[in-house]
């Protein structure tokens, strides 16, 4: 019975050092699993929070959008009303100039004092298209001058210059220099000799204020 004892406590002993055994093995293989799963909640964690990052910059970047759709609003608001102002000057003086261009072609029929009593009415329309014609070019100076997003601003100041030039020009030509610096024309005045110009070669203001100088030149004669 004694050594039939033993042998089964041998056994025993045997079956318990494997059933420990095989308990650490699957408290390892716990182990592991835990460890991924923490790696993997930590990743989720981390992609949360770059998420919650991105939809932030997405919002500021949202709200400075809608503030530039705003300011672009109402600048395209702004030109609005200037391009119709600038339409309104253009249109007056455009009147202007037809006005007296009829009235030029009705006093080619009129004898000398009729044409010395409509001579005071011809030089006041002449001083109205001259004054819309600077309240035109005042209108597009300021309108370049507006400020602008972007580079918008720098193709508009491109196009100042070129529209300053243009009209430094005109008020320093020998015809217009002196109509501009002349309010109105006595006939003590003496009035510089004017080129010949052919006429297809002359612009329409142009061509007003040298009828007006020719007048001038008649009447101090």
């Amino acid at each position: 019975d004694t050594p039939s004892s033993a042998a089964s406590t041998r056994e025993a002993l045997l079956a318990l050092r494997q059933e420990h055994v095989r308990l650490r093995e699957a408290n390892v293989v716990l182990r592991e699993r835990e460890m991924a799963k923490r790696r993997e909640i930590d990743g989720l964690c981390k992609t949360r929070e770059a998420a919650a990052k991105e939809l932030a910059q997405i919002q500021r970047d949202s709200a400075a959008e809608k503030e530039a759709l705003k300011r672009c609003q109402q600048q395209r608001l702004g030109m609005q009303k200037k391009l119709e102002r600038c339409r309104e000057a253009v249109t007056a003086a455009v009147s202007s100039v037809d006005r007296i261009y009829s009235e030029k072609e009705g006093l080619l029929d009129l004898s000398g004092d009729e044409e010395e009593s409509t001579q005071v009415g011809r030089v006041s329309a002449v001083e109205e298209a001259t004054a819309s014609g600077s309240v035109v070019a005042e209108m597009l100076l300021a309108l370049a001058a507006s400020p602008a997003k972007t580079s918008a601003n720098a193709d508009e100041q491109n196009s100042e210059e070129p529209s300053k030039s243009a009209y430094d020009k005109y008020t320093a030509g020998t015809e217009n220099a002196v109509a501009i610096a002349t309010p109105a024309i006595k006939k003590s005045d003496v009035v510089p000799g004017v080129p010949e110009v052919s006429a297809d070669q002359r612009a329409p203001l142009r061509d007003l204020n040298r009828v007006r100088l020719l007048d001038a030149k008649s009447d101090a004669q």
